[in-house]
């Protein structure tokens, strides 16, 4: 097998104290072999899993686009990614006489974007102690589609992170508050 994964990446600074970045890869994706075997597999009485062996390698596009504004003690990110899996597997689970058989196929595309900022508050002065707080945080959303032959599902979710750092002589202080981003595939 050989693949072709091209990558562009362009970047550059739009004034003084920013920075823009824009990137572009495919990355192509090989069933792994034991979903290539005509196996089944009895997992209890009702269900089995199934091998495939027609399943075929599928390309992955990736896009990421970047800014980043520093100054002074400060830096504001601000990121967007999309990825898009065209007729990538993916389970199907369908009846089959009493039996529900799950086997991978390739299916139609799956996609996710991906959209978040971030500040960030580095060596803040705090109560006369120099260079005591680190302060970040970050949220986002992402949203999902997954496209098969015989369904379609979207999915949503909501993420954030905050955290500090207080540093005093050799002792440091680390906090943190978080929810995290919920991943519908792989």
């Amino acid at each position: 097998f050989r693949s072709f994964s091209p990558t562009v990446k362009l970047a550059f600074s739009p004034h003084k104290d920013g920075y823009m970045s824009y990137r572009f890869n495919t990355d192509p994706q090989m069933p792994s072999l034991s979903s290539l075997t005509n196996v089944e597999q009895a997992i209890d009485s009702i269900q089995i899993i199934r091998g495939n062996p027609l399943l075929k390698t599928y390309n992955v596009y990736n896009n990421n686009l970047n800014y980043s504004f520093s100054k002074n003690k400060m830096m504001i990110m601000f990121n967007v990614n999309h990825s898009y899996k065209d007729n990538c597997i993916m389970e199907s689970v369908f009846a089959e006489g009493n039996k529900l058989i799950t086997m991978e196929e390739n299916q139609k595309s799956y996609q996710a974007l991906e959209i978040y900022p971030a500040i960030v508050f580095r060596g803040l002065t705090v109560f006369g102690l120099k260079d005591f707080l680190t302060l970040s945080t970050e949220g986002g959303f992402v949203r999902y589609w997954s496209n098969g032959k015989t369904y379609k599902h979207t999915y949503n979710n909501f993420f954030y992170n905050a955290q500090f750092m207080m540093n005093y002589k050799e002792f440091a202080l680390l906090g943190q508050f978080s929810k995290n981003k919920n991943v519908l595939m792989e």
